[in-house]
């Protein structure tokens, strides 16, 4: 039985998400082909995982040999098209992993390939995933095929890292970007492939799986994978993917948004204990709050709320934005999680930035009695100007304040 993100892959340019800039140009690469026999011999996918690019990489070695190719609608009947549905199916479209195939050694064997003559095709297809895994000897054997390619040879590469592509391949290659795919997409798609396999999707699971899937629909469906085989109810909640993926439950992050909104300190201790008992993901539940006060930000600035609450939760949400690194490379990331939440419950209590710089706030003078009394000459009354805090500067950094 195939996973979901092999069931349903895409098999045309066409069916492709997210992706349409490339999928434009692609199409007039492969038009354009057709109808006057221009085609350049090498291209460069690049993007993050899951968005797209091998599948779009074989969708085009299949485009170019279809028998009415090439052709940006492959027929899906003739031999090679058949034989493209396999990627050890077709004798013509090779495809490399450059992680495990870097040597000098590989290097050379590819050199040697290319000279090969398609077995039944019109080109022999090279597409090498993973390309910037390539060693210097390999890039530069690479580098001497782009130069002067075989007529019968094209090469699509792919790449998650395209700034570890050695520039003198860059400008051998057309390159085309493939983004994050859209949250509401990814959503929709899940949607269509839950009717399609008999099973209810409620809309909150569906938006909350696309949102954990950063932008890869094959994350996305691996996650949905997980979850159906995990479960014997023909309806997916929303509590069931947040238990699968570690996420926080809704009604947890409420409370910690109204302990935050009054203040109360106490409450949110409780609730960080209470999550540690259930030995949740700080990161997850970090990138979780960052998205559900990015939220509150929203509905404030759509209900037209007062200046002053809108900058409330603009200045929580750069707080929290503020200390991700640090939560992630730090080994307590609780205790900067506390840190950071009592800090924004603190909030309403620091006074205003321009307090601080006023000119009645900029010396301190110290009480009477602090000094003796043998000399009491307002010349011998030292004035003390109070020397710069790097923590106080840090906070009001962060918090365009001072503690009142």
């Amino acid at each position: 039985m195939s996973t979901l993100a092999l069931k349903y892959r895409p098999l045309l340019l066409k069916d492709l998400i997210g992706q349409e800039m490339s999928v434009g140009a692609l199409t007039n690469i492969l038009t354009r082909a057709k109808e006057k026999g221009s085609l350049h011999q090498a291209y460069l996918f690049a993007g993050l995982r899951g968005t797209g690019k091998t599948s779009t990489a074989r969708i085009m070695a299949k485009a170019l040999n279809c028998e009415s190719g090439p052709t940006p609608h492959p027929c899906g009947k003739c031999p090679s098209c058949l034989a493209s549905i396999s990627p050890d199916g077709h004798l013509d479209i090779v495809e490399i992993d450059a992680a495990s195939r870097s040597s000098v050694e590989d290097a050379r064997n590819l050199r040697e390939q290319v000279q090969t003559l398609p077995a039944f095709s019109r080109y022999r297809i090279y597409i090498i995933d993973e390309v910037h895994m390539l060693s210097k000897q390999a890039f530069d054997a690479l580098l001497k095929m782009l130069e002067e390619p075989p007529s019968h040879s094209i090469f699509i590469l792919a790449t998650t890292e395209i700034d570890r592509v050695p520039d003198t391949i860059k400008s051998r290659v057309q390159i085309f970007p493939f983004r994050l795919i859209p949250v509401p997409l990814i959503d929709e798609r899940l949607q269509s492939i839950s009717s399609k396999e008999s099973f209810q999707l409620t809309p909150d699971s569906s938006r909350l799986i696309a949102e954990t899937a950063d932008g890869s629909m094959r994350d996305a469906l691996t996650t949905l994978d997980r979850i159906i085989a995990s479960t014997t109810a023909s309806s997916i909640s929303e509590e069931a993917v947040r238990y699968q993926l570690g996420v926080v439950p809704k009604a947890t992050m409420l409370e910690i948004s109204d302990a935050i909104s009054r203040s109360d300190t106490s409450k949110l201790i409780i609730l960080m204990d209470s999550l540690a008992q259930l030995g949740i993901d700080w990161i997850v539940f970090w990138k979780e709050l960052v998205i559900n006060f990015q939220d509150r930000l929203h509905s404030e600035i759509k209900s037209n709320s007062t200046p002053q609450a809108i900058l409330k939760w603009a200045r929580i949400l750069q707080i929290l934005v503020s200390r991700e690194r640090d939560i992630k490379e730090s080994s307590l990331p609780r205790v900067i999680i506390e840190i950071t939440l009592v800090t924004l419950s603190k909030l309403p209590n620091l006074a205003p930035l321009e307090a601080l710089l006023s000119p009645s706030t900029s010396q301190i003078r110290p009480e009477p009695s602090v000094f003796k009394e043998k000399d009491k000459s307002p010349s011998t009354v030292p004035t003390i100007v109070a020397k710069p805090d790097k923590g106080l500067d840090d906070l009001l950094k962060m918090t365009g304040g001072t503690i009142g």
